[in-house]
């Protein structure tokens, strides 16, 4: 009915008058045993207050406090949570950027020694420390680029030796051919000779037969 029993304010309690309060009459008027209601104040503020019967009905404890006091620490919690959110989300970024840098520095390291191999630097090796799949295809790209250098070595050593017979034959060639030639001048100035003796033959002839 109003009358105050118990109070947290002394000046409550030594007052005369019946006790005033919007949860009061709401807490009269609820249905239920217990509950909180937000409602408005005399003071024109929100209130959140909270009420429960106890003896049968006969006495109502009520509790109240203002919304903006109730709710600044849900404000802060909320405000620390962001907070704490944004930390975590910035260290998750640069987790994922440290990530990302361990994967796609080897990865560049291989397209570099693919460029150096393409120009024909076969004297590349790529070394890759992690133990991954990355590592594994780094080896079988530095025992192709072995591979190839020995194939290189190979060929090389090849093509040497063909240059060394073609040069042995073409010397071969033309130690016959000047032979040959030797030869052909040799017959040619005999030739000329047989020719020279037999017109003189001739002459000599055609001379002492008038003689």
């Amino acid at each position: 009915d109003g009358q105050v029993l118990v109070h947290a304010d002394s000046q409550t309690m030594s007052g005369a008058r019946p006790f005033q309060s919007e949860l009061l009459a709401i807490s009269q008027k609820s249905p239920v045993q217990k509950g909180v209601q937000d409602y408005l104040a005399a003071d024109g503020q929100r209130h959140l207050g909270a009420f429960a019967r106890a003896r049968g009905g006969q006495m109502i404890v009520l509790s109240t406090i203002a919304s903006a006091q109730a709710f600044a620490v849900v404000d802060r919690l909320v405000y620390r949570s962001m907070i704490f959110a944004s930390i975590v989300v910035t260290l998750a970024f640069l987790a994922a950027i440290l990530f990302s840098r361990s994967l796609t520095k080897p990865i560049e390291r291989l397209v570099a020694g693919m460029k150096k191999v393409s120009q024909g630097d076969l004297t590349t090796r790529i070394s890759v420390k992690s133990q991954d799949e990355i590592a594994s295809l780094a080896d079988s790209f530095n025992l192709m680029i072995i591979d190839l250098e020995s194939s290189r070595r190979e060929l090389e050593e090849v093509n040497r030796d063909l240059e060394r017979k073609v040069k042995d034959r073409t010397k071969d060639l033309e130690d016959r051919n000047r032979a040959v030639k030797e030869a052909q001048e040799a017959l040619l100035k005999s030739t000329r000779l047989a020719a020279v003796g037999e017109v003189a033959g001739q002459a000599a002839h055609e001379v002492l037969n008038p003689l």
